[in-house]
C-alpha cells in the first residue's frame, strides 16, 4: 500500500505539557487556507500535567477534530493510539510545538495524494534565531536538514523527523518503542529494511517551522536526547554518516594540542580548511534554498565550536541522563 493511492489523510498531533505552544498551533489551523475536506484531525494527550487539554477544550472552531488519551507513554504510543481511532491508512504527524504556514495543510495534502510511496519526508525548518545558543542550534539543524534531503535525493535517506512526516499506517509495527526519542528514525530504518518506498519533498510550502532552544540547558538536553537513540541504530547508511562526523571531529580535536606542542600546527590547517569548506558548501546551499543566508555570519563562530561540541555531546549521551517532557531518562 502506498501513500499516493489514498486521498483520506489522518493528521496526528501527539502532545505532552504543551500549554504554551498549543494555542499558537490552533491559531495557525484557524488561519489555514483551503482546509482539505478528506482530512481527519486527532490530538493525542500523552499524560499532560499542565493545561494543554483545557486549551483544546476552549478551542472554538469549525474544524472537525478529536482529542483522545494515549494508551501508553511516549510519542510512538500516542501516534499508535491515534491511528487506532481511525480507519485511514495515510498518516501525517506533526509536533505540537511547530508553526504552520497558511497554505501548509493544502500543500501537504496534495503532496501526499500525488506521490506513490510508503513514507514522505517533509521539511522541518528552524525559525529565525534569537540569541547565541539558538544561532548555533539553527546552523546545526540546517546542516542536519541538508544531510536529510541530500541523502534522500541519493536514495539512501538517513534522517526523518516526526515533527512533519507522512507515512503508511502499517509501518507502525516492529519499531523500537522503549526509547525516549527517535520513533521517526526507527520508522525510517524499518521502512528501508523492508524495501518500502520512501520519497521526500523540500518544498517550503510543505515545511513546518520550529523554534530552536534558546538556553544552553535546553539545547544540550535536546541534543543529548537526539544522540542517545543512535546507540540502537542498525541502518548502515545512518551509522556510516554518524561515525564519519564523530571520528572526523574527534580526531581533529585530539590533534590540536600534540600538533601545536611539536610545531606541527601547519598540518591542521589544510584539514580544518577542508572541514570548513565542506560545512560552508552544505550550509550555503541549504540556507540559500530557504532564503536564510544572512545567518551565515555566525558560521565562523560555529565552526570553532563544532569540533568540541560533537565529541562532547556523543560522550554525554552515553554516560548521562536527561529530562524530557517532565520525564527522567537514564542511560
Amino acid at each position: 500500500l502506498s501513500v499516493g493511492l489514498f486521498m483520506l489523510i489522518l493528521l496526528l498531533i501527539p502532545f505532552r505539557n504543551e500549554e504554551l505552544n498549543l494555542p499558537r498551533l490552533l491559531q495557525d489551523f484557524e488561519a489555514s487556507e483551503n482546509i482539505p475536506e478528506h482530512l481527519e484531525l486527532i490530538f493525542i494527550n500523552d499524560h499532560s500535567k499542565d493545561d494543554s487539554l483545557q486549551n483544546l477544550e476552549n478551542w472554538k472552531t469549525e474544524i472537525t477534530y478529536k482529542v483522545i488519551d494515549s494508551i501508553g507513554e511516549g510519542k510512538k504510543a500516542a501516534i499508535a493510539s491515534g491511528a487506532k481511532n481511525s480507519s485511514f491508512v495515510t498518516l501525517l504527524s506533526i509536533d505540537a510545538d511547530v508553526r504552520l504556514r497558511p497554505d501548509w495543510l493544502n500543500a501537504v495534502y496534495h503532496q501526499a495524494a500525488s506521490m506513490v510511496a510508503d513514507m514522505v519526508i517533509l521539511p522541518v525548518i528552524p525559525s529565525k534565531p534569537k540569541g547565541f545558543v539558538s544561532r548555533f542550534a539553527n546552523l546545526d539543524y540546517f546542516a542536519l536538514l541538508g544531510t536529510t534531503f541530500g541523502s534522500a535525493a541519493h536514495m539512501k535517506p538517513v534522517m526523518a523527523s516526526g515533527a512533519n512526516l507522512i507515512f503508511n499506517k502499517f509501518l507502525l509495527s516492529d519499531t523500537a518503542s522503549d526509547i525516549a526519542s527517535g520513533d521517526d528514525m526507527f520508522l525510517l530504518h524499518y521502512a528501508k529494511s523492508q524495501s518500502k518506498g520512501i520519497s521526500y519533498t523540500i518544498d517550503p510550502r510543505c515545511g513546518v517551522h520550529v523554534d530552536m532552544p534558546r538556553s544552553f540547558n535546553q539545547f544540550w538536553s535536546q541534543r543529548v536526547r537526539w544522540t542517545a537513540k543512535s546507540a540502537s541504530y542498525t541502518d548502515r547508511d545512518t551509522l556510516l554518516v554518524s561515525w564519519v562526523v564523530f571520528l572526523f571531529n574527534t580526531v581533529l580535536l585530539l590533534s590540536i594540542v600534540p600538533a601545536l606542542m611539536q610545531n606541527l600546527g601547519f598540518i591542521l590547517v589544510p584539514i580544518f580548511s577542508l572541514k570548513i569548506f565542506l560545512d560552508l558548501l552544505l550550509l550555503w546551499n541549504v540556507l540559500g534554498y530557504f532564503k536564510r543566508r544572512e545567518e551565515l555570519w555566525f558560521f565562523p563562530i560555529a565552526s570553532l565550536i563544532y569540533p568540541l561540541y560533537i565529541p562532547l555531546v556523543v560522550f554525554s549521551s552515553r554516560f548521562s541522563s536527561f529530562a524530557w517532557k517532565g520525564r527522567q531518562h537514564d542511560q
